[in-house]
């Protein structure tokens, strides 16, 4: 089945061009010219993916996406946002928002028709993942979420300081890359007692 794609603009002259472009490569394309008529599509039709102009009449690309992260079904539905110009702070506010990408216009065709694929691609992988992970939970088969318990305690002990303190060096990096852990440190400048809420023991 060949994927649907909504396109959401104002100007129908954009939407007509776009559509003849997307029907050429084979996708099925529907139509909106606003924020409010593209979630409702978006909720009865599940489309794989949205193009929308960055401006709409009663809202915006990132305002679209925001509504549509409110149900689960379009939730993972991508958004590719079209702009006439748009400055560097507009596009990150615009991604940070949640669309997954932005052409500006002119945009090469071949560009369009890439980014288009790859991201209904990435939708219909989490779309299968999201399949599978829900007919595990529904059959009883899907596993109990784990539980982190608190760390453990642990003492270096050693024949002489200078084993330890060698020992404690090697295992700086461990302790620095776990920063969460609520160490105390005894004596370090003599660089033998460090432990993790316990001293060594000689």
């Amino acid at each position: 089945m060949q994927a649907r794609i909504l396109i959401a603009d104002p100007i129908v002259t954009n939407r007509i061009v776009l559509k003849v472009k997307l029907a050429s490569a084979f996708y099925t394309v529907i139509q909106a010219g606003t924020m409010a008529e593209a979630t409702e599509i978006a909720l009865s039709d599940a489309p794989d993916l949205i193009i929308s102009a960055l401006e709409l009449p009663d809202g915006s690309a990132a305002e679209l996406c925001a509504q549509l992260a409110k149900w689960s079904q379009t939730r993972q539905i991508g958004i590719l946002a079209l702009a006439g110009q748009i400055d560097h702070a507009t596009r990150m506010a615009t991604l940070e928002a949640g669309v997954h990408d932005i052409l500006v216009r002119p945009y090469d065709e071949t560009l369009l028709l890439s980014r288009v694929r790859s991201l209904i691609r990435t939708y219909n992988a989490e779309a299968e993942w999201q399949i599978r992970d829900d007919t595990t939970r529904a059959l009883g088969f899907a596993e109990p979420e784990v539980t982190f318990g608190p760390q453990g305690e642990f003492v270096l002990v050693g024949q002489d300081r200078t084993t330890i303190q060698r020992w404690a060096i090697g295992l700086r990096p461990c302790w620095a890359a776990r920063s969460r852990w609520p160490a105390t440190r005894r004596s370090w400048a003599n660089g033998w007692t460090m432990a993790r809420r316990t001293s060594l023991s000689l």
